[in-house]
Parts: C-alpha cells; sequence; structure tokens
C-alpha cells in the first residue's frame, strides 16, 4: 500500500513539473473568473500553483480530520498494545521465575498480570502449576476455577492441566473423575488417554488399565519402549491379581486376550504358570511351560517346571509322562548340562520306575549344579530301591548343603 502511495505521489510531482514546462514553452496566458460584478484575472501558471496549494493544504485538513476522527480507537489500540506488552513482560518474568524454582513469586506474577490480558486464562494455568508445587491445593484449585470462568472453551486444557496436578500430588480418584469427564466430551483424545493410564497405573486398577492400552496402541500416542513397559507392568498385575482371587476362568480370559509379544515374554509366561500351579492347575502349567520351551529356550521356566513336574495328577499317568520324558530328551540334545533340566527328566523317570535312568539323570545334574532337591530325589530313590543306607547319606549331604547355602545367605 505505501509502495501505491508512493508511486502516485510521484506521479503528481512528475505531472506538476510537465504541466510548469509546458505553459513556459507555450507562454503565461491569462483566465479570467467574473461572478456578478466580482472578477478576478491571472496568469495561467499562478492559478496551477494556486490549485496545486489548495489541494496539499486541503489533503492535509482532511487528513487531520481523520485521524482526529479515529484517536479515540488509536488510543484505545495504544493502551491495548500497551497492557499486553505489560503482561508479556510479566509473563516472561514469572516464567523465568518458575524456572528458576522461586515459585512463590512465579504465582504473584502470573497472578499480577493476569487482570486486562485477553489470554489471562494461561495465566491461571501457569499460578495453578506454581501453587501445586508449593503444595497449596486450594490456591491451585481455584486458579483452575478462574482459568475456566475466564475461556470456558478451554476445557481440555484446563481439565489436563487439572488432571495432570493432581496426578503429580497422588489424587488418582480426583484426577480419574477429571479426566472421565474430558473422556466423555473428548472420546480418545491422546493425551486423556495416557493421563488416564498413568492415573490406573498408580490406583493398580489394572482390569481398567488393560483394555486402555490397547486403544493407545491404536493411537500410536505412546513411544513403543513406554508403551511395551505399561502393558507389561499391567497385565502381570492383572493375571497377579487374578490368581489370587482363585479366578481361574477369568486367569485363562485374560491370558487368551494377552498381546502375543507379551504370551512369548518368558517372565509373563513364568508368572501365569506360577499363577496355575497355586490354584492346583499343574497340567495346564506344565502345557503352557512345555509350549513355549519348545519354541524358545529359558533357565528360569524349566527351573520352575523341574519343581512341581512330579506332583501332576492324571489318568492316563504312563503314557502322559512317556510325552513328557521324550520332550525331555529333546530338550537335552541342546541343552545336555542344564540341571534343572536333567532333574525334572529323572524325577519323569522316577514316577515311570526307570531307576537307573533316573540315577543317571540326577546324578548328572548333581554334576552341573549341586541343589537341595536333587539330594532328596536321590535319596528318596535309592530307599525305592532297598538301598537305606546309602539313601541316608544323600539325606546328610543334602541337610548340609541346605546349611551351608543359610548360613552363606
Amino acid at each position: 500500500m505505501k509502495i501505491i502511495k508512493r508511486l502516485l505521489f510521484l506521479l503528481l510531482i512528475a505531472a506538476a513539473v510537465y504541466l510548469g514546462y509546458f505553459l513556459k514553452q507555450q507562454g503565461s496566458g491569462f483566465v479570467l473568473i467574473q461572478y456578478q460584478s466580482f472578477s478576478i484575472e491571472t496568469s495561467v501558471f499562478v492559478l496551477s500553483v494556486f490549485i496545486i496549494l489548495l489541494f496539499i493544504i486541503s489533503y492535509v485538513l482532511l487528513r487531520s480530520v481523520l485521524r482526529l476522527i479515529k484517536m479515540p480507537v488509536f488510543l484505545k489500540r495504544s493502551y491495548s498494545n500497551y497492557q499486553n506488552n505489560k503482561s508479556s513482560a510479566g509473563l516472561i518474568a514469572g516464567l523465568t521465575e518458575f524456572s528458576e524454582g522461586r515459585f512463590k513469586k512465579a504465582e504473584n506474577n502470573f497472578i499480577k498480570q493476569a487482570s486486562g490480558n485477553k489470554n489471562s486464562f494461561l495465566n491461571y494455568l501457569l499460578a495453578a502449576r506454581a501453587a501445586q508445587l508449593l503444595h497449596a491445593d486450594t490456591r491451585r484449585d481455584n486458579y483452575l476455577k478462574q482459568a475456566h470462568d475466564i475461556n470456558p472453551d478451554a476445557d481440555i486444557a484446563i481439565g489436563l492441566t487439572q488432571a495432570e496436578l493432581q496426578l503429580s500430588h497422588q489424587q488418582n480418584e480426583m484426577a480419574l473423575a477429571t479426566l472421565n469427564q474430558l473422556m466423555a466430551v473428548h472420546p480418545k483424545h491422546e493425551f486423556v488417554m495416557r493421563l488416564m493410564s498413568r492415573a490406573y497405573l498408580q490406583l493398580e486398577d489394572w482390569s481398567h488399565l488393560c483394555p486402555l492400552i490397547q486403544d493407545l496402541r491404536q493411537s500410536k500416542s505412546l513411544p513403543e519402549d513406554i508403551l511395551i513397559k505399561t502393558e507389561k507392568t499391567a497385565y502381570s498385575g492383572y493375571l497377579n491379581m487374578t490368581g489370587q482371587r482363585g479366578d481361574i476362568a477369568k486367569l485363562e480370559t485374560i491370558w487368551q486376550g494377552m498381546p502375543k509379544h507379551l504370551k512369548k515374554d518368558a517372565d509373563t509366561v513364568l508368572l501365569y504358570a506360577k499363577q496355575l500351579i497355586s490354584n492346583d492347575e499343574l497340567k495346564r502349567a506344565e502345557q503352557v511351560l512345555r509350549d513355549t520351551l519348545n519354541k524358545r529356550w529359558d533357565d528360569k521356566l524349566i527351573t520352575l517346571y523341574a519343581r512341581f513336574i512330579a506332583d501332576i495328577k492324571t489318568p492316563n499317568h504312563e503314557t502322559y509322562y512317556h510325552e513328557l520324558l521324550v520332550s525331555c530328551e529333546k530338550w537335552l540334545k541342546s541343552n545336555p548340562q542344564q540341571p534343572a533340566l536333567l532333574l525334572a527328566a529323572g524325577k519323569i523317570c522316577a514316577i515311570l520306575h526307570l531307576w537307573g535312568k533316573a540315577r543317571l539323570f540326577f546324578d548328572s545334574s548333581l554334576s552341573s549344579q549341586p541343589q537341595a532337591d536333587t539330594y532328596l530325589q536321590i535319596a528318596l530313590l535309592l530307599e525305592h530301591t532297598e538301598e537305606a543306607a546309602e539313601a541316608q547319606k544323600f539325606y546328610q549331604q543334602g541337610l548340609k548343603f541346605c546349611l551351608h547355602n543359610n548360613r552363606a545367605g
């Protein structure tokens, strides 16, 4: 716009120069203006100068009048700019105090500059955060209420701030109530779901957290490493809680609904198997462990496997344990010195009355790594084969081993 005005001004000057030059070339000429008895006679040049001066004076007067008319608007805008600049300066000062840990001064700065600021609800939100860090929950909630009164349309920003501050002070139930209100208005909002997962995690509400994690995974609102960690914690807590309640049907439902990658996780499989064992679901626990060990080896799983393998009761006893022995012998091809695996194979052979084979497995396990259970199994086997004196030696060795381990521990 300024460029156009300048061009017009230059054109006007050029026209005036040309007119002057034209008049000079053509002669001065004269102009007669008469109105009734009044008349004026002058040269064309003087008249031209008069017209130009009249135009300039009129333009200046018109601009002055327009400025006077716009003066109230100008003053109002200037005052508003002054207020905004002042508020911005106060906001920056408050943020500086906040970042330097002077939360009381920061709070005062935010509140001092809140009035007259079109974005004053932001000042109240920041003041609420400062009050939170001063453990002033009442002032915090009051600032959040004022922020909402100023800008009701900013409910999501205010609600999220409130929930986040409540979670930081372990006010989990209050935070959850706030988040549920936001979720009703803004379903599937990513940050609302993130804060809800945090609330459920702190409340150890696994039954609500696990389904929510599936939504978080679909929305990709959490980094993958944090999502996997939260997912593992949630499902582990859910399995443990359900197992302690003795709800086998629910325990199985949880396992079947778990993500595939967790079913492959050794720690999760171990926890699930332990819950099955504690609820006397030994056959199911054995099947889960065997299926997992067939796909990937893990020493923790075979150690648990060896502890309860001899306690399973089944109608087709001999056929069942022959099948287990085949699995153990297959595993031994790739893990020939694994002490827990050798112990498990020995127990299965003892159940099948394969005494010689059982003794070989027990001796190999003992050589690989002495364990109290291995001493006990050899002693029991010797009693079955009527070698009481030899059995007593292994009972004594097992006792010494336990006493030594207790002292070392």
